[in-house]
C-alpha cells in the first residue's frame, strides 16, 4: 500500500510533467504520424521548441494555413507550388525544421530541401497540430499571438486538442 508521501511524490511528478507544456500523443495519432514520417529524420516538438531562436523553421503548408497561424519567425515555402527562392537567404549550415499539419507534406518538402544541399534538415514530428497541442507559440500574419489553427480537413482536425480550428 503506497504511503501518503509516495502518493504525494507521484502527484508532484504528474503535475511537473503537465506543466512543461507536453501532451501525450494518442496511439492512433502516433500511428498516423509514423505512417507519413517514416524514413526521414524528425525532431520532436519539445526539442524543436528549444530551438526557436537558433534553427530556421520552414512552413510547408499552403498560404491560407500559414496566414491563420504559424510558428514564430517561420519562413513560408508552401507545398503545391513551393517558393524555393525563400531558401536563398538561409545558410546551408543552418539547422532547418520543416513542418506542415502533421508531417506528411513537410516530409516531402524536407527531402527536396536536403537535396538542395541543406544537410541539417528535419521534419517536425506531429507538425503544427502537435505543436499547438503542446501549447507552443503560434502567431498570425501580423505576428500577433494566436490560438487559431487551420484544421486542414474535418477528418484531420480531430487531432487538434488545443487551439481554435478554422478551415
Amino acid at each position: 500500500m503506497p504511503t501518503l508521501i509516495q502518493k504525494g511524490g507521484l502527484l508532484f511528478l504528474i503535475l511537473c510533467l503537465n506543466f512543461n507544456g507536453s501532451t501525450q500523443i494518442s496511439p492512433s495519432f502516433k500511428k498516423l504520424i509514423d505512417s507519413y514520417c517514416y524514413g526521414f529524420p524528425t525532431i520532436s516538438t519539445l526539442d524543436a521548441a528549444k530551438e526557436l531562436n537558433t534553427s530556421v523553421f520552414i512552413d510547408a503548408r499552403e498560404f491560407e494555413e500559414f496566414k491563420l497561424s504559424h510558428i514564430p519567425d517561420a519562413i513560408f515555402l508552401g507545398f503545391n507550388k513551393p517558393i524555393w527562392k525563400n531558401l536563398n537567404k538561409i545558410s546551408k549550415d543552418k539547422k532547418i525544421i520543416v513542418y506542415c499539419s502533421i508531417g506528411a507534406r513537410s516530409k516531402n518538402i524536407a527531402k527536396k530541401i536536403k537535396q538542395k544541399g541543406y544537410k541539417k534538415t528535419y521534419n517536425l514530428y506531429g507538425g503544427i497540430f502537435q505543436w499547438s497541442n503542446e501549447r507552443h507559440p503560434l502567431v498570425n500574419l501580423n505576428n500577433k499571438k494566436t490560438k487559431n489553427i487551420h484544421g486542414y480537413s474535418k477528418e484531420w482536425s480531430k487531432w487538434i486538442k488545443d487551439g481554435k480550428i478554422f478551415y
